[in-house]
Protein backbone atom coordinates (compact mmCIF):
# COMPACT_ATOMS: atom_id res chain seq x y z
CA UNK A 1 0.00 0.00 0.00
CA UNK A 2 1.29 3.36 -0.94
CA UNK A 3 1.37 6.39 1.34
CA UNK A 4 -1.03 8.54 -0.32
CA UNK A 5 -4.00 6.12 -1.02
CA UNK A 6 -7.24 6.83 0.69
CA UNK A 7 -9.26 3.97 2.40
CA UNK A 8 -12.88 4.93 1.33
CA UNK A 9 -14.68 2.28 2.37
CA UNK A 10 -15.08 -1.40 3.74
CA UNK A 11 -17.54 -4.23 3.27
CA UNK A 12 -18.60 -6.76 0.06
CA UNK A 13 -17.47 -5.60 -3.25
CA UNK A 14 -20.32 -6.10 -5.89
CA UNK A 15 -21.69 -3.66 -8.95
CA UNK A 16 -25.04 -3.19 -10.41
CA UNK A 17 -26.77 -5.70 -12.86
CA UNK A 18 -27.07 -2.77 -15.32
CA UNK A 19 -23.02 -2.21 -15.84
CA UNK A 20 -22.81 -6.10 -17.18
CA UNK A 21 -25.68 -5.50 -18.76
CA UNK A 22 -24.97 -2.09 -20.55
CA UNK A 23 -21.21 -3.20 -20.58
CA UNK A 24 -20.18 -0.11 -18.52
CA UNK A 25 -18.49 -1.41 -16.04
CA UNK A 26 -18.32 1.55 -14.85
CA UNK A 27 -19.10 1.87 -11.06
CA UNK A 28 -18.70 -0.60 -7.97
CA UNK A 29 -20.60 -0.66 -4.29
CA UNK A 30 -19.64 -2.13 -0.54
CA UNK A 31 -21.75 -4.00 0.95
CA UNK A 32 -22.63 -5.43 4.45
CA UNK A 33 -23.98 -9.44 3.42
CA UNK A 34 -27.24 -8.46 2.12
CA UNK A 35 -27.70 -6.37 -1.35
CA UNK A 36 -30.32 -4.20 -0.41
CA UNK A 37 -27.71 -1.45 1.48
CA UNK A 38 -24.66 0.19 0.26
CA UNK A 39 -22.35 0.89 2.82
CA UNK A 40 -20.87 4.69 3.18
CA UNK A 41 -18.09 5.47 0.97
CA UNK A 42 -16.06 8.17 1.44
CA UNK A 43 -15.95 11.51 -0.28
CA UNK A 44 -13.18 11.79 -2.83
CA UNK A 45 -12.43 14.02 -5.87
CA UNK A 46 -10.25 13.65 -8.75
CA UNK A 47 -8.46 11.87 -11.05
CA UNK A 48 -6.47 8.54 -9.83
CA UNK A 49 -6.90 4.81 -9.15
CA UNK A 50 -9.26 2.67 -7.33
CA UNK A 51 -7.97 -0.34 -5.48
CA UNK A 52 -9.22 -3.22 -3.77
CA UNK A 53 -7.41 -4.97 -1.13
CA UNK A 54 -9.01 -8.59 -0.34
CA UNK A 55 -9.43 -9.12 3.26
CA UNK A 56 -11.45 -12.32 3.47
CA UNK A 57 -12.04 -14.57 0.58
CA UNK A 58 -15.53 -16.73 -0.45
CA UNK A 59 -16.55 -18.28 -3.17
CA UNK A 60 -18.54 -15.89 -5.65
CA UNK A 61 -21.98 -17.72 -6.99
CA UNK A 62 -22.20 -15.13 -9.76
CA UNK A 63 -23.09 -17.00 -13.32
CA UNK A 64 -20.17 -13.84 -14.77
CA UNK A 65 -20.40 -12.62 -18.30
CA UNK A 66 -20.88 -15.02 -20.29
CA UNK A 67 -21.01 -13.31 -23.61
CA UNK A 68 -17.05 -12.13 -22.65
CA UNK A 69 -16.36 -15.56 -21.58
CA UNK A 70 -15.88 -13.86 -17.67
CA UNK A 71 -16.58 -15.71 -14.41
CA UNK A 72 -15.52 -14.76 -11.02
CA UNK A 73 -11.75 -16.34 -9.34
CA UNK A 74 -11.34 -16.07 -5.87
CA UNK A 75 -8.18 -13.89 -5.01
CA UNK A 76 -5.42 -14.69 -2.15
CA UNK A 77 -6.29 -12.75 0.53
CA UNK A 78 -3.95 -9.61 1.55
CA UNK A 79 -4.09 -9.09 -2.74
CA UNK A 80 -4.24 -5.97 -3.99
CA UNK A 81 -6.28 -5.67 -7.05
CA UNK A 82 -5.87 -2.83 -9.21
CA UNK A 83 -9.99 -2.03 -10.50
CA UNK A 84 -9.31 0.50 -12.95
CA UNK A 85 -8.19 4.73 -13.43
CA UNK A 86 -10.16 7.63 -13.73
CA UNK A 87 -11.33 10.82 -12.68
CA UNK A 88 -14.33 9.81 -9.61
CA UNK A 89 -18.51 10.50 -9.74
CA UNK A 90 -20.96 9.48 -7.97
CA UNK A 91 -23.92 7.45 -8.68
CA UNK A 92 -27.48 6.34 -6.78
CA UNK A 93 -29.16 3.26 -8.40
CA UNK A 94 -33.01 2.72 -8.03
CA UNK A 95 -34.05 0.52 -5.58
CA UNK A 96 -30.51 0.94 -3.52
CA UNK A 97 -30.12 2.70 -0.58
CA UNK A 98 -26.60 4.45 -0.98
CA UNK A 99 -24.62 5.72 -3.99
CA UNK A 100 -21.98 3.50 -5.80
CA UNK A 101 -18.84 4.79 -6.87
CA UNK A 102 -17.01 4.87 -10.37
CA UNK A 103 -14.16 5.97 -12.42
CA UNK A 104 -14.86 8.19 -15.78
CA UNK A 105 -11.86 6.86 -18.38
CA UNK A 106 -9.63 9.69 -19.62
CA UNK A 107 -10.98 8.56 -23.48
CA UNK A 108 -14.29 8.34 -24.04
CA UNK A 109 -15.58 4.78 -24.68
CA UNK A 110 -18.93 3.24 -23.80
CA UNK A 111 -17.67 0.33 -21.83
CA UNK A 112 -14.99 -1.29 -19.82
CA UNK A 113 -14.84 1.97 -17.56
CA UNK A 114 -13.35 -0.39 -15.20
CA UNK A 115 -11.63 -3.91 -15.81
CA UNK A 116 -14.01 -6.19 -16.06
CA UNK A 117 -11.29 -8.84 -15.35
CA UNK A 118 -10.43 -7.47 -12.24
CA UNK A 119 -13.96 -6.99 -11.18
CA UNK A 120 -14.47 -10.78 -11.68
CA UNK A 121 -11.25 -11.20 -9.34
CA UNK A 122 -12.59 -9.48 -6.37
CA UNK A 123 -16.57 -10.33 -7.14
CA UNK A 124 -18.18 -10.78 -3.32
CA UNK A 125 -15.02 -10.53 -1.72
CA UNK A 126 -14.53 -8.45 1.44
CA UNK A 127 -12.18 -5.75 0.40
CA UNK A 128 -10.70 -2.58 2.10
CA UNK A 129 -11.59 -0.09 -0.59
CA UNK A 130 -8.08 2.76 -1.79
CA UNK A 131 -8.48 5.56 -4.05
CA UNK A 132 -5.21 6.34 -4.95
CA UNK A 133 -5.31 9.99 -6.15
CA UNK A 134 -2.71 10.83 -9.35
CA UNK A 135 -0.20 13.80 -8.56
CA UNK A 136 0.47 15.48 -11.90
CA UNK A 137 4.13 17.20 -11.55
CA UNK A 138 4.71 20.11 -14.50
CA UNK A 139 8.10 20.98 -16.21
CA UNK A 140 7.69 24.79 -15.57
CA UNK A 141 9.90 25.64 -18.29
CA UNK A 142 8.65 23.61 -21.20
CA UNK A 143 5.02 22.52 -19.97
CA UNK A 144 5.28 18.79 -20.02
CA UNK A 145 3.06 16.82 -17.84
CA UNK A 146 3.96 13.86 -15.48
CA UNK A 147 1.38 12.01 -13.44
CA UNK A 148 2.41 9.37 -10.52
CA UNK A 149 0.27 7.80 -8.49
CA UNK A 150 2.11 6.77 -6.03
CA UNK A 151 2.60 10.19 -4.76
CA UNK A 152 6.21 10.29 -5.28
CA UNK A 153 8.04 12.57 -8.15
CA UNK A 154 8.68 10.59 -11.23
CA UNK A 155 12.34 10.51 -13.22
CA UNK A 156 11.79 12.74 -16.70
CA UNK A 157 13.58 11.35 -19.42
CA UNK A 158 16.78 13.80 -20.90
CA UNK A 159 15.78 15.05 -23.82
CA UNK A 160 17.78 14.89 -27.29
CA UNK A 161 18.24 18.69 -27.39
CA UNK A 162 20.00 18.52 -23.89
CA UNK A 163 16.68 19.58 -21.80
CA UNK A 164 15.89 18.67 -18.64
CA UNK A 165 12.60 18.88 -17.16
CA UNK A 166 12.60 20.61 -13.31
CA UNK A 167 9.18 18.81 -11.99
CA UNK A 168 7.14 21.10 -9.35
CA UNK A 169 3.08 19.50 -8.60
CA UNK A 170 0.75 20.55 -10.86
CA UNK A 171 -2.15 22.25 -8.64
CA UNK A 172 -5.53 20.53 -8.70
CA UNK A 173 -8.62 22.07 -10.76
CA UNK A 174 -9.80 23.42 -7.76
CA UNK A 175 -6.44 24.84 -6.78
CA UNK A 176 -6.30 26.94 -9.76
CA UNK A 177 -9.89 28.35 -9.99
CA UNK A 178 -9.03 29.26 -6.19
CA UNK A 179 -5.84 31.21 -7.34
CA UNK A 180 -7.50 32.69 -10.63
CA UNK A 181 -10.24 34.10 -8.03
CA UNK A 182 -8.19 35.63 -5.32
CA UNK A 183 -5.68 37.99 -6.71
CA UNK A 184 -2.53 38.46 -4.92
CA UNK A 185 -2.30 42.23 -3.36
CA UNK A 186 0.88 43.03 -6.13
CA UNK A 187 -1.53 41.60 -9.09
CA UNK A 188 -4.71 44.46 -7.42
CA UNK A 189 -2.13 47.46 -7.35
CA UNK A 190 -0.73 46.38 -11.02
CA UNK A 191 -4.22 46.48 -12.06
CA UNK A 192 -4.89 49.62 -10.41
CA UNK A 193 -2.24 51.72 -11.94
CA UNK A 194 -3.07 50.54 -15.72
CA UNK A 195 -6.71 51.79 -15.06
Amino acid sequence: MEKNWILIGKGIINWGRDERIGDRYGTVGLFDGSQDNLLPIKDVRGHGKLIAHIRKTRQSYHIGDVFRGLSPKTPKENEFIELGEGTVFFEHKNGIQGRYIGLKPDEPRDSDWLNPQALYRCHSQTVDLYFAPTQTWICEECGTEYASSTGDKPTPPKWKDGHECKLTPKPSAEEQVASEQVPSSSHAQATSSHT
